[in-house]
């Protein structure tokens, strides 16, 4: 006598809720400031004042 059983399915849901707190945090302190030394890349700036556009001459 074989007993079969069928699978039980998850909602996939549940796991982008876990990671959203993570996700969050890492776009927050990850990418925005990778964002933001991306833009002063391709800045003039000495530190005051305000800043211009260089482009690739910098």
């Amino acid at each position: 006598m074989t007993i079969t059983t069928t699978p039980v399915r998850r909602r996939g849901g549940s796991g982008l809720l876990m990671a959203a707190p993570a996700l969050l945090l890492f776009g927050l302190f990850g990418f925005v400031p990778l964002v933001g030394v991306a833009a002063l890349s391709v800045a003039r700036w000495g530190g005051l004042g305000s800043i211009g556009w260089a482009g690739a001459a910098n």
